[in-house]
């Protein structure tokens, strides 16, 4: 099975990458720069340039003969207000995390019908219990959740597969790599700082990218993987509960977590 993945040389990417590559499987990991990713060989490839992705499917085709999943996992983080995030910001969050996943994708579905593999795509809890001064962050993995129910029926008749990741907090380089938008208006009386510090404490206490590899080598390996998997027990009770109680109590409870 061969096995393309983004976002492979840190965090969730190269772990992932390496376990599968462990599990015998022929994994391509991408990344913008040359990474050393164990057991695993290496295209430079930048996600947000649709012809840069159509060249990776191409080369990882034309040396093993076959693309049989395609791993999304690309991602970036901004936090603040959403009224004083620079627009560059907010493009660049949705043309790495969202639209990654749509020029990636594109570039490998030809490939895929041909063996009727499978696209994972890594989205994330708050795509489902979106999370005040998190706001574009959310935003895209809510089009990466959508994305992925859109891919299953679309391709469903050529037996391709399409399955989301949603990871909770993860200690990552992430957290210190995210974009952080310092200016607060004085009307937010601390809110946005208050709230950035108790997200990025969870994140640093949080479970090790390879928990979520794991899972991701699960969704590799079902024969029909589903539609979704969350991980982590308190993270999947949190998804089944957002989508279940009233909306405005699931407001109120993050909103007196995160945002007060």
């Amino acid at each position: 099975m061969v096995i393309m993945i983004s976002g492979a040389s840190g965090g969730i990417g190269k772990a992932t990458a390496e376990l599968l590559a462990e599990k015998g499987y022929t994994v391509y990991g991408l990344s913008r720069k040359p990474a050393e990713i164990e057991g695993c060989k290496h295209i430079c490839c930048d996600v947000t340039d649709p012809a840069s992705c159509e060249a990776a499917a191409k080369e990882v085709f034309e040396k093993e003969g076959r693309i049989d999943v395609v791993i999304n996992n690309a991602g970036m983080g901004i936090s603040g207000a959403f009224e004083t995030t620079e627009a560059a910001d907010v493009k660049r969050i949705f043309d790495v995390n969202l639209f990654g996943m749509v020029n990636l994708t594109r570039a490998a579905i030809p490939y895929l019908k041909k063996t009727k593999g499978k696209i994972i795509s890594t989205s994330s809890v708050g795509g489902v219990c979106p999370l005040a001064f998190q706001s574009f962050y959310s935003a895209t993995k809510v089009g990466v959740d959508a994305l992925t129910y859109c891919l299953r029926m679309e391709l469903k008749p050529f037996g391709v597969t399409a399955t989301a990741v949603l990871p909770g907090d993860i200690n990552t380089g992430f957290t210190a790599a995210r974009k952080k938008n310092v200016s607060e208006p004085a009307d937010y009386n601390g809110r946005i700082k208050r709230s950035i510090e108790k997200q990025e404490k969870s994140e640093i206490n949080g479970m090790p990218p390879s928990a979520v590899a794991k899972v991701m080598a699960k969704a590799v390996k079902a024969k029909n993987p589903k539609p979704r998997y969350t991980v982590g027990f308190s993270y999947q009770l949190a998804a089944w509960a957002s989508e279940r109680v009233p909306k405005r109590f699931r407001e109120w409870i993050l909103y007196n977590i995160y945002a007060k």
